[in-house]
């Protein structure tokens, strides 16, 4: 005679399963993963609020340290030239001028000497390019906001070293190049040459 099918136990031996207290207990896991979720978005938020308080506070100095960067990077490109025209005089054994040139391939006068600027080789010293193989360096004209103006000098759009790293008759008195940009304050820089040819840096010049 066929035997029952025995009914499978699947809880464990002695135990007894209470379903309102399983129940319970999930509705109880389920509001504490919710306020989980509640606090750390919550905590999201006030983090940013903080980063960007943090941010605004530091733009400025931000700014600053930006245009500082600009006004260095301007004032060493014309010491860089200046320093080239002068050791090409001395090493070529002719005088060598630097000039404003929005061309690249002439000096084109004015007053701006961020408009562009030549090196290059120029015996008669007058200021002119002879042709295009004496030039020596072409550079580009900037437009981040910076100034720079020149005074003192006999001729205001280009600067002439002689053989021996003087500079050349015409242009003896001092002359003095100012950087500035469009902050008021002692945020400029001042390159002072004189008839020896060096430049000589100064900062925290009043600006404008």
């Amino acid at each position: 005679m066929r035997q029952p099918a025995q009914q499978i136990n699947r809880s464990s031996p002695g135990k007894t399963i209470d379903r309102g207290t399983e129940y319970y207990a999930g509705m109880k896991k389920g509001q504490a993963m919710k306020q989980a979720r509640a606090f750390t978005l919550i905590e999201l938020m006030v983090t940013l609020a903080i980063a960007a308080i943090l941010m605004a506070l530091a733009a400025p100095s931000f700014v600053s340290f930006i245009k500082n960067n600009r006004l260095t990077t301007t004032t060493n490109d014309l010491i860089g030239d200046l320093g080239l025209a002068r050791s090409e005089a001395a090493k070529r054994g002719q005088r060598v001028t630097l000039c404003i040139s929005t061309s690249g391939n002439s000096c084109t006068g004015g007053t701006d000497w961020l408009a562009g600027r030549l090196v290059f080789a120029d015996p008669a010293g007058t200021g002119v390019v002879p042709n295009a193989a004496s030039i020596i360096r072409v550079t580009d004209a900037r437009s981040d906001g910076s100034v720079l103006s020149a005074s003192g000098f006999a001729n205001g759009s280009f600067i002439t070293y002689t053989t021996t790293g003087t500079v050349s008759t015409g242009n003896t008195n001092v002359g003095t190049f100012k950087i500035c940009d469009n902050r008021v304050g002692p945020f400029g820089k001042l390159v002072t040459i004189t008839n020896t040819g060096r430049p000589n840096l100064q900062t925290a010049q009043s600006c404008p």
